[in-house]
């Protein structure tokens, strides 16, 4: 925890804000800080791939109880979150979604939540059997629980874009 206290308080020195909700997504586990609290929910990529996603590419009912299990976490935790807060992550497979999104890659990168769900779609239709496009290169069952929890908490935590600090 003292390396994400650390790392928010680097972070609003760097952007010049307070109003700062950093996301952490981990193996078994999402922790969200601001303001010296943090919340921590039991979604994480590892999680949601081991308990949901049996084939190589998830069916869409399993992407369906994935996001049942996934909302009804958020939903516990909505109400402690702040509101009008600039959302932050660092995370490395969140920079790379942005990449598949033709997203600007700077030392801070803006994500767009309607990019973000066009890819999510894209995905949704491999996993339905469509082809997919040659610009979907990974297809496993990590990527695809990674993307469906960012999708998620962008969605239902309701931000039109996060910031990705990558340096």
């Amino acid at each position: 925890m003292n390396s994400i206290k650390k790392f928010y308080e680097e972070l609003k020195k760097i952007e010049n804000k307070s109003n700062i909700l950093y996301m952490k997504i981990e193996s078994m586990k999402t922790i969200f800080f601001y303001d010296e609290k943090s919340i921590e929910i039991p979604v994480g990529y590892d999680l949601v791939h081991e308990k949901f996603f049996y084939s190589s590419i998830p069916t869409p009912n399993e992407i369906e109880y994935a996001i049942n299990y996934i909302e009804d976490e958020i939903e516990k935790v909505v109400p402690l979150l702040p509101k009008k807060y600039l959302l932050y992550t660092k995370e490395k497979f969140i920079l790379d979604i942005a990449i598949l999104c033709n997203e600007n890659i700077s030392d801070i990168t803006s994500l767009s939540k309607d990019k973000m769900e066009y890819i999510f779609g894209e995905y949704a239709n491999v996993s339905q059997g469509a082809v997919a496009s040659s610009y979907q290169k990974d297809l496993s069952a990590d990527f695809y629980a990674k993307l469906l929890i960012l999708r998620e908490y962008m969605h239902h935590i309701n931000f039109d874009y996060l910031k990705i600090y990558n340096k």
